[in-house]
């Protein structure tokens, strides 16, 4: 059950292609934005779209297979946990980030449809 407890998942398009970097240790890293378009009917019918923004982070294969199989515009369902950064900056503002830990992703584009 330890498993549930900090588990995301997110359907949505890539906002730009992944930037992968390697860091010094060989270890492979890959950043991407998605964003989730939900939308519903308001109170007076009136159709409503919010978009919302999620930063992703992969490591290693994932981040390899990101490289080679994502772009922007891409339809994609990622898997993954949510991690925040605490950090201080040199003016003492506290800031925080919370970014989706990609474990694994599947491309919609894919998925076949009948």
């Amino acid at each position: 059950m330890n498993s549930v407890r900090n588990n995301v998942q997110i359907l949505g398009n890539l906002g730009q292609d992944p930037q992968v970097i390697t860091t010094e240790s060989g270890k492979k890293i890959a950043r991407f934005s998605i964003a989730a378009t939900e939308s519903y009917t308001d109170a007076k019918g009136q159709r409503i779209q919010n978009t919302h923004w999620f930063r992703v982070v992969a490591w290693e294969g994932v981040a390899a297979s990101a490289e080679k199989k994502l772009s922007k515009g891409s339809k994609v369902v990622v898997h993954g946990k949510l991690s925040t950064n605490n950090w201080t900056d040199k003016n003492g503002v506290k800031h925080n980030d919370v970014v989706i830990v990609a474990s694994e992703f599947v491309p919609m584009e894919a998925v076949v449809k009948e």
